[in-house]
C-alpha cells in the first residue's frame, strides 16, 4: 500500500507539479514564493500553526508554542533555503486563502518531512488536505511522536497535548468523509 501512494505522489508531482522559487518563510505553515514572476503566500498543507492549535483549552503557554515555532522555523530553513527552486502539487482550496501547496525538493517531500522529522504537527482542522496526504502525514506523526523525534524528544508532553487539542475538529472531518463516501455510493 506505501508503494502505491508514494507511485501515485510520485506521478502526480511529474504529471501536475508547478515550479516556484522560494522568496521567504513566514511561519512554520507559509511561505512565499515567486512563480513565474509572480509572489504568492502559500500554506504548506496539512501542517499546523503552533499559534492556533491551543486556541480551545490554552493549557499550553505563548512562551512554550514560541519555542516550538522558532525550532520549526529553523528546520524549515535548514530544508527549505531562500532562494531554492521547488516542484509543488497546488491542492484545491476554493480559491479561499493562499494556495495550499504540497512541495517536493530534491524528490523529498517537505510537508512530510516535517511531521515525520518531528517539526510540524497534522492540521487536522484543514479541510482541503486530500486523503492520501491526510494519511500519511497522520501515520507520520504517530512515528514521530513514538520515536521522539525533534520537536517530541524534549516537548513531549507539550506537542502530545497539543497534538490531542488538534481532534476538536475530528468529527466534523469524519462527519464530510462519510458525507463524501455516501455521495460516491
Amino acid at each position: 500500500m506505501k508503494k502505491i501512494i508514494l507511485f501515485l505522489i510520485t506521478l502526480s508531482t511529474l504529471l501536475f507539479s508547478r515550479e516556484a522559487i522560494i522568496k521567504e518563510i513566514l511561519s512554520e505553515n507559509m511561505i512565499l514564493i515567486d512563480q513565474n514572476g509572480v509572489t504568492k503566500r502559500a500554506q504548506l498543507a496539512g501542517i499546523a500553526l503552533f499559534a492556533n492549535t491551543n486556541s480551545e483549552n490554552k493549557k499550553i503557554s505563548y512562551k512554550d508554542r514560541e519555542k516550538l515555532h522558532k525550532e520549526a522555523m529553523n528546520y524549515l530553513l535548514e530544508n527549505l533555503p531562500i532562494g531554492a527552486k521547488i516542484k509543488f502539487i497546488k491542492i484545491d482550496n476554493e480559491n479561499s486563502g493562499p494556495e495550499y501547496i504540497w512541495p517536493v525538493i530534491g524528490g523529498e517531500e517537505l510537508n512530510y518531512l516535517m511531521v515525520k522529522h518531528g517539526y510540524a504537527l497534522l492540521d487536522r482542522d484543514n479541510p482541503y488536505l486530500l486523503g492520501m496526504f491526510y494519511m500519511r502525514l497522520n501515520r507520520a506523526m504517530g512515528y514521530a511522536k513514538e520515536k521522539r523525534l525533534g520537536l517530541w524528544k524534549d516537548n513531549f508532553e507539550i506537542m502530545n497535548s497539543l497534538a490531542k487539542n488538534q481532534n476538536r475538529h475530528k468529527n466534523k472531518r469524519d462527519e464530510l468523509l462519510n458525507l463524501l463516501q455516501k455521495q460516491i455510493k
